[in-house]
Formats: C-alpha cells, sequence, structure tokens
C-alpha cells in the first residue's frame, strides 16, 4: 500500500496535479468513527483510515453502499410506482439497452454529463464532464464488447420532447452475479415530480424481466443524498457498507 500510494503520488505530481482522491470502503465496527464534513454519515476510524490519515488524506464524504433483493415480494414497488406516476403528470417513461437510440443519445449525453455537476460530492473536488454522442457510443461499446447488459429508463417530459430523467441497471457477464444500478438523476428543472422513483420503480420492474436470473441489485449514494437514499428506502434497499472518500491536497 504504501509503495503503490507513493507511486501515485509522485506521478500525479509530474503531471502537474494538485489533488489526490481515492474511496474505500470500511466495514462495520465498533469503536471510534470519523464524521463526515457534510454532517451526514461516518466510518469506523479503522487500520485503512488510519492508513490514509498517515499519508495526509482527510475524510471528504461518506457513501451507502445499498442492496436490493431482486426476488422479494414486487408489490411495494408496484404500489411506489402507482403513488409516483400520479405525481408525474405530463411526463412519460421510456425505456431501451444498449446502444441508445438516436433520437433520445444527446439528451442522455446532457443528463450524463449532469451527473459531474447535479450530485453531492461532499468535500471532494469533481471536474464538470463534457459528454457527446461519440463519447456516448465509446461508453456503450465497452458493455457491449464485455457481453453485460444495460437498462437505461428515463422520463421524457411530453410538453418538450426532451428527457429529464434517468436510471440505469447493469449485468454483470455472469447473469446469475448480482447487478449494479448505476447512475440516477432527476434534472435541477424538473424535480419535485417524483421521477426519481418513477424510473427507478419502471427499471425494476423491467429487470425483473430481463435478468430474472441475478438475485441482488448494488448501488452507492452520499449520504447526504437524502432524496434518493429515501427512495431507495422506500423500495426496500437496505444497507451494506459504507464508503469513505478521501482527499489530499498536494504541497
Amino acid at each position: 500500500g504504501t509503495a503503490g500510494f507513493d507511486l501515485a503520488e509522485r506521478t500525479a505530481r509530474e503531471l502537474g496535479r494538485t489533488v489526490m482522491q481515492t474511496f474505500a470502503e470500511h466495514p462495520a465496527a465498533s469503536g471510534e468513527h470519523l464524521a463526515s464534513p457534510t454532517g451526514f454519515g461516518r466510518i469506523p476510524r479503522d487500520h485503512t483510515a488510519r492508513f490514509l490519515e498517515g499519508r495526509g488524506y482527510v475524510l471528504g464524504q461518506v457513501e451507502r453502499k445499498s442492496v436490493f433483493d431482486l426476488h422479494a415480494d414486487a408489490s411495494v414497488v408496484v404500489a411506489a410506482a402507482a403513488a409516483a406516476a400520479e405525481f408525474a403528470v405530463g411526463y412519460e417513461v421510456v425505456q431501451w439497452e444498449y446502444p441508445t437510440p438516436e433520437e433520445f443519445t444527446l439528451d442522455y449525453a446532457w443528463m450524463k454529463s449532469r451527473m459531474s455537476t447535479d450530485t453531492p460530492v461532499g468535500d471532494m473536488e469533481v471536474d464538470e464532464e463534457v459528454w457527446d454522442a461519440d463519447r456516448v457510443r465509446r461508453m456503450e461499446q465497452r458493455y457491449l464488447d464485455s457481453g453485460e447488459r444495460v437498462l437505461v429508463t428515463a422520463a421524457r417530459h411530453v410538453a418538450s420532447g426532451r428527457l429529464c430523467a434517468f436510471n440505469e441497471l447493469a449485468s454483470r457477464t455472469d447473469p446469475t452475479l448480482a447487478s449494479s444500478q448505476m447512475d440516477t438523476l432527476v434534472l435541477s428543472e424538473h424535480r419535485g415530480h417524483r421521477l426519481g422513483m418513477l424510473v427507478k420503480c419502471a427499471g425494476l420492474r423491467r429487470w425483473r424481466e430481463l435478468v430474472p436470473d441475478s438475485p441482488r441489485l448494488l448501488t452507492f449514494n452520499a449520504e447526504e443524498n437524502r432524496p434518493m437514499l429515501s427512495i431507495n428506502e422506500t423500495l426496500g434497499f437496505t444497507p451494506a457498507a459504507y464508503i469513505g472518500a478521501w482527499r489530499r491536497d498536494l504541497e
């Protein structure tokens, strides 16, 4: 670990970088804990935390790793979907598997770019990302080449025809392993219509049909992202572990 961090930090300096960031899983444990600077979440001050502190890293955020049982009773998801639909007047759900249909590519790219600016980052440093159709195609091809499946569930604003919320679910190459819930976002100008719940529910219901042998779904959310965590908790996601986001400003 020491040799690896020495190499990474030396290389960063040679490239003119000034900030180092890393993520580490911290299993639940008794004893001393470190609180997130955001005021949400904490992690044990375990051997990993002490190692990182010893190298000058400080805790910048805590993320929650959550698990959803894909074989559980679906009645909760069905009920939540119906309730969300009552609030999402003027919106409709559209779904596709990679590759993204041409008509949705630019809107999808725009929403992917907003993941770098519209989600909580705590004290971590995140550069705004630029996404275009070419970048979307390159990303999709990597998944397709690996044999993984990705389902995108999006909400479309009927009046404008534009996509304004999305959720991604991805399988492993072996469909009997755990799946992943990746990006979920509602564009800020469309929040307040339960679109996050709408797209998550639609995605979960379709995923049971597409990948019936996957036993569970894994996802990660910042502890301060209460709107998204509240959706997960309502649907039956349970905490499995906590992730420390660590940062060091290089001298």
